[in-house]
């Protein structure tokens, strides 16, 4: 069943996102654990490649048949397994913004509950809380929860305030945006007519294409993949347009803050004409 996020920025912008449902994650969670199974056999692999090469071993019979993995040598590897589980979450949803090789494959990203990218403390709680989720195997209290939460959360996520959301649906905006940007930066570098313009009181400093661009912007930006990109991209772009000084807010960079501003000085007159 398709569920909804709708949150409330601190500039009073309603974002709406779409999020993953049980079945999207499950693609995320295979590929993710498949990636470490295999990333496991090859450790495994090269292990005993090196062991018989120091001679320690002349046979592979002699290395299966041996006792050199004591009781303690085993908890420690399954203890750097579970490590290297969480570890594997850990890093890759904080350097990839809330992805990993799995979520990317399955089209899904993990956001804050306001729609803002995950800060250390609340990747470091939702993925600590796996152990929980796991419980009593395979995702089952995490499962339970993902279909039962409004929000499509787990325990993690419920705790760490942050929440799973699609972003299949925005990559051929994305598409879109690059083209036109290219369009119309070419257009500005070839006629230079926005290099000092004029602004009159009242009168928009935007077009309404380049409005309804940014305001559908503004609404996705979060689920658009890369989408620090693309916020320098339009920033470059509209302040060549309109020569405002950005302002910093709260929630967000400089960049978004600027194209945020951009869009609410133009807000009335486009309202205004019912768009």
């Amino acid at each position: 069943m398709k569920k909804n996020l709708t949150v409330e920025t601190h500039e009073n912008i309603s974002l709406e996102y779409e999020t993953a449902n049980l079945g999207s994650r499950a693609i995320a969670f295979i590929f993710d654990y498949l990636i470490q199974f295999i990333a496991l056999v090859l450790i495994i692999l090269v292990s005993i490649i090196v062991l018989l090469a120091t001679n320690k071993f002349t046979t592979i019979e002699q290395f299966i048949n041996s006792n050199i993995l004591s009781t303690l040598e085993s908890v420690i590897m399954v203890a750097v397994f579970l490590f290297s589980s969480f570890f594997y979450f850990f890093i890759m949803e904080l350097t990839w913004h809330g992805q990993t090789l799995g979520k990317k494959i399955a089209k899904i990203k993990v956001v804050s509950v306001t729609g803002e990218p995950i800060n250390l403390l609340m990747c470091l709680i939702r993925n600590l809380m796996r152990i929980i989720d796991f419980l009593p195997a395979a995702n089952f209290i995490g499962c339970i929860f993902i279909v039962l939460n409004k929000n499509s959360q787990r325990i993690g996520d419920i705790t760490a305030n942050t929440v799973v959301i699609k972003t299949k649906r925005y990559e051929s905006f994305s598409k879109k945006l690059d083209l036109i940007l290219n369009e119309q930066t070419a257009i500005i570098d070839k006629s230079n007519s926005y290099s000092n313009p004029t602004v009159v009181e009242g009168q928009p400093t935007i077009t309404e294409h380049e409005y309804l661009i940014l305001k559908q912007y503004i609404q996705l930006r979060l689920s658009v993949t890369d989408f620090k990109k693309y916020d320098i991209r339009l920033y470059k772009y509209f302040i060549r347009k309109t020569q405002q000084a950005p302002v910093r807010s709260s929630g967000y960079d400089i960049f978004a803050s600027y194209l945020i501003e951009v869009l609410q000085n133009n807000e009335a007159f486009y309202n205004s004409k019912g768009l």
